[in-house]
């Protein structure tokens, strides 16, 4: 069960070996930047029906959502 309130949402297209980089963007980069904190709440990665993988590139969709509030 996830708890309820605001998650900023970034979608995520790429390899196991790249999406690192992408939760290293949303916290280091986006989160700054964006008038928002962190909340206590649990990180999480979606993967939505119906998204994307390719066997051959090792390539996938999901959401990579951080729970925040506002300052």
């Amino acid at each position: 069960m996830i708890p309820g309130g605001k998650y900023a949402v970034a979608k995520f297209n790429g390899t196991d070996k790249e999406i690192g980089e992408a939760w290293d963007w949303l916290l280091r980069d986006w989160l700054p930047s964006s008038g928002m904190q962190l909340d206590s709440r649990p990180f999480f990665e979606h993967y939505p029906t119906g998204a994307s993988y390719d066997a051959d590139t090792g390539k996938f969709d999901c959401e990579i959502c951080i729970p925040v509030a506002l300052l």
